[in-house]
Parts: structure tokens; C-alpha cells; sequence
């Protein structure tokens, strides 16, 4: 594994700790964190892949997801302690975002072979996040409404039966 993916994977958990850290300031449970932790960790290079028709990056690779939901738990479980790492986070989440602007660029670049689409779809990224983290946040996903927490717990069981009979 070379440094780039190194880098990766880090812009990945921290890009994840942001969205989560959201979910703490709107009060949500574990699965808010989890669901607000994937949009920006891999939300910028799913649709780069979409709109370059390649396939999707974490389809093959799942040690994206796996950093994702880790970052997630860990800010779930230890958000009073990411609150003070707020201006660290900062730093990092700038880091980044530069990282994720460079390899949406070269991905991009090497499936066009047109400098002009590398720049737009570098920037793309990069400017695609601050869009996507609030939209997910428009509604409050508290205890109280019972039904979210119902509909969501289906939807997990779902989800893990037709992987479980996926790998069978």
C-alpha cells in the first residue's frame, strides 16, 4: 500500500468524524452518525465514479466503508472528547479535502485523458461536500419518533440478510 492510499483512508476517517460530529450537534442516534459519517467520507467519489461511468470505488474496495463506520462508532462513543479536537479536526478535514481534490483530479485524468475534465472534476469534489453534509440533517432523527428508529432497524436487517445471502 503506497502513501496515497495511505492518505486516503485518512481523509476518509476524518472526512467521516466531520459528518458524525454533525450528527452529535443534531442529537441523532448511531445510525444518523453513521448514515451523516458516509456522505462526505465517500459521497464526493461515488459520484465521480457515477458521472465518470466507472465503477464505484467502495464496491471494490470495502476498506472504505469499514473506516467509515469506524470513525463513525468512535465518534459516536467518544463525542465528548471530538468536541475538544474541533480546531484539529478543522486542520485535518483541510487536509483532506486537498487529498480528495487531487485524486478526483488524476482518477479523472486518467479515464478522460483531458486536463480540463481532471480540473472540473477535481473541483467537483472538493466542492461538492459542503453540499451534501446539511441535506441529510433537515429532519431530527431522535427516539422519540419511533417509526424512524423502526423503519431504519428494518432497513439494517434487510441489508444484512441480503448480504449474508450474498456471501452464502
Amino acid at each position: 500500500m503506497d502513501l496515497l492510499q495511505w492518505f486516503d483512508y485518512f481523509g476518509v476517517f476524518v472526512f467521516a468524524i466531520t459528518g458524525a460530529m454533525l450528527a452529535a450537534r443534531k442529537e441523532m442516534d448511531v445510525f444518523g452518525f453513521v448514515v451523516l459519517a458516509l456522505m462526505p467520507a465517500i459521497g464526493g467519489g461515488t459520484l465521480r465514479d457515477l458521472i465518470l461511468g466507472e465503477p464505484v470505488f467502495w464496491l471494490s474496495d470495502t476498506t472504505y466503508l469499514f473506516v467509515t463506520l469506524t470513525a463513525a462508532l468512535v465518534t459516536f462513543f467518544a463525542v465528548r472528547f471530538m468536541t475538544r479536537l474541533s480546531d484539529v479536526l478543522l486542520w485535518f478535514d483541510a487536509l483532506g479535502l486537498s487529498v480528495f481534490c487531487a485524486i478526483g483530479a488524476a482518477k479523472a485524468m486518467a479515464v478522460t485523458g483531458d486536463p480540463v475534465i481532471g480540473v472540473v472534476m477535481g473541483a467537483f469534489c472538493e466542492m461538492s461536500l459542503p453540499m451534501r453534509r446539511p441535506s441529510f440533517c433537515i429532519k431530527r432523527c431522535t427516539r422519540r419518533r419511533h417509526f424512524v428508529v423502526l423503519f431504519a432497524t428494518c432497513s439494517r436487517t434487510i441489508m444484512l440478510l441480503t448480504s449474508r445471502l450474498y456471501w452464502v
